[in-house]
């Protein structure tokens, strides 16, 4: 079993047997990176000669490759090659900028089967494809632009609007409350911060299954969807749960106890949630 290579961001590695190529970066799957190819021009593809080898690297041949591959770092003159930062970036934005089109391409070819199938009325597709895209934007936005400078006071017990955005099938979206179970707090970057939550629903529906626990908040009926518990960025909190008398929501601490207790239930014993909830305040 060969060690495992300590990869550098713009620095060059030997992989498989005699390739060379730029480490990018890491990707969402564990085991895979992506990786840029160097070879002698050919004059004829796209490429950027990178000025501290007589090499060039060829942009469209981008790949994500398993780490068990990559062999050791090449070195010149005792010492890691790097790609120079100004190299680095123009490098990636091609990266990014192609993965952007390959993700329009992929839509536009899904969007254009439901003119094969015109027969099939499905007004609400559009809906569901205009929210999915504008969500795309917005996120983007939360990752990039916002920048925290300072960690803020989000207490756990605390109920706070977060933005959960565009999710799959019957995962819980949309700018909604969540009760705050507990912090995972950076001390050196607040962006990086994230909390544990569970979502709230106002839909009478939810009083069907046990798992979900009801509170009143201001005379109505809410319900804390325990099936729903998530780890989220501090990006998404957009601000604490106001009440009528202008104070924020808390649970207290028996609310807490039997949301826990729940929680037990669902996630430890596996109960299933079945029909006809029975927790009450």
């Amino acid at each position: 079993m060969n060690r495992r290579v300590q990869l550098f961001h713009g620095n060059i590695y030997i992989y498989n047997e005699a390739d060379i190529g730029m480490y990018l970066c890491d990707t969402n799957l564990k085991n895979r990176v992506c990786f840029v190819p160097l070879d002698e021009d050919d004059g004829k593809s796209n490429t950027i000669k990178i000025n501290t080898l007589r090499k060039v690297v060829f942009l469209d041949d981008f790949e994500e490759i398993d780490r068990s591959a990559i062999k050791e770092p090449l070195k010149l003159h005792g010492a890691n090659v790097q790609v120079p930062y100004t190299q680095y970036l123009l490098i990636s934005e091609y990266v990014l900028t192609k993965l952007f089109h390959k993700t329009a391409d992929t839509y536009n070819k899904l969007s254009h089967l439901r003119f094969n199938s015109i027969e099939k009325e499905n007004y609400i597709l559009t809906e569901d494809y205009y929210k999915y895209l504008s969500w795309f934007d917005f996120k983007t936005k939360l990752q990039f632009q916002i920048n925290l400078k300072k960690q803020p006071s989000i207490m756990v017990r605390g109920v706070y609007w977060a933005e959960l955005g565009r999710n799959l099938g019957s995962e819980l979206e949309k700018l909604r409350p969540v009760l705050v179970l507990r912090k995972n707090v950076s001390t050196s970057n607040p962006n990086l911060s994230s909390y544990t939550v569970i979502p709230f629903t106002s839909q009478d529906s939810a009083n069907k299954y046990w798992s979900n626990y009801r509170i009143k908040v201001d005379g109505k009926n809410n319900y804390i969807k325990i099936n729903d518990m998530q780890r989220i960025s501090i990006k998404r909190i957009k601000g604490s749960f106001i009440k009528r008398d202008g104070t924020p929501l808390f649970i207290n601490e028996y609310q807490m106890h039997k949301v826990k207790s729940l929680i037990h239930r669902y996630y430890v014993k596996g109960e299933k949630t079945q029909k006809s909830a029975t927790n009450k305040q």
